[in-house]
């Protein structure tokens, strides 16, 4: 293609490796720039994901922004879903198969799934730390309540595991080693 044509009127043309008819439509273009950190990136193959606008899920995680009247919104949905009881506030929405209540956030386009005891305790105190875990007092992976979080690190979770006896055992017999 000549380089003289503008960008905006280039075309593509693809045959269908099914039915074997050409299909042509506008150039989408290969590269991008990230609206979180500004970088420029390779937008991945078929049919250019849209045009996604961040580099990495990472990024996203770091630089997506909610707008102010999305997040009165998503807060409303989200308490919508809870269920207060005198002990925790039991997440009657979707949930992982691990038994977390889990909130899916953003656009169609955008969209990502948020474990809603942690959305519950940034509702409340603010960003959870890199490296840190929303924790459960009450260990019920349901709960939302925030008095019955706490942060802590992955080994945190597990000291707090053990000292309450939550450990699964080991199922079927034990093979123990012989000693000489």
């Amino acid at each position: 293609m000549p380089a003289s044509i503008p960008f905006s009127q280039r075309t593509y043309r693809v045959r269908c490796q099914h039915c074997g008819q050409i299909a042509s439509g506008p150039a989408l273009p290969s590269t991008a720039i990230c609206v979180g950190c500004g970088t420029e990136f390779q937008l991945p193959t078929g049919r250019r994901m849209a045009l996604k606008p961040y580099c990495s899920r990472d990024c996203w995680r770091k630089h997506g922004v909610i707008v102010a009247s999305d997040a009165a919104r998503i807060e409303a949905r989200f308490w919508a879903m809870v269920n207060k009881t005198k002990r925790c506030w039991i997440w009657t929405g979707s949930k992982h198969p691990r038994g977390y209540g889990q909130l899916v956030i953003g656009t169609r386009t955008n969209r990502r799934v948020v474990l809603a005891h942690r959305f519950a305790w940034e509702l409340k105190h603010g960003p959870i730390p890199a490296g840190k875990n929303a924790c459960h007092r009450c260990d019920n992976p349901q709960c939302v309540r925030p008095s019955h979080l706490f942060l802590g690190s992955q080994s945190d979770n597990m000291r707090d595991m053990y000292r309450k006896g939550r450990r699964v055992q080991q199922r079927g017999p034990r093979i123990r080693s012989r000693s000489a």
